[in-house]
């Protein structure tokens, strides 16, 4: 249920010219200047850290809910979904 939530998501806020990655950043993305958005919990970004620079912004809860409508919100705030970021997740 979660993998189809994400899929869903990131059709959503991506463009149909937008590509996945299956990867942490590469360097090259890093280095490109893209926004980077970490949608993991804060129990995952102690378990293994947040990427210096990272935009952190919670999709699920720690409960494993969530609220697509506040989420979009948050990240329009944050991010130009007009232009190419990149997602970090935990799956």
């Amino acid at each position: 249920m979660k993998k189809t939530v994400f899929i869903l998501l990131v059709l959503m806020v991506t463009s149909l010219s937008a590509s996945v990655i299956d990867e942490y950043p590469s360097q090259k993305i890093l280095e490109s200047k893209v926004p980077v958005v970490d949608i993991r919990t804060p129990s995952e970004w102690k378990e293994s850290g947040l990427l210096k620079g990272a935009i952190p912004i919670m999709f699920f809860d720690e409960k494993g809910g969530y609220n697509i409508d506040a989420f979009i919100a948050e990240l329009n705030k944050k991010v130009d979904t007009k232009k190419p970021f990149a997602l970090i997740c935990h799956t």
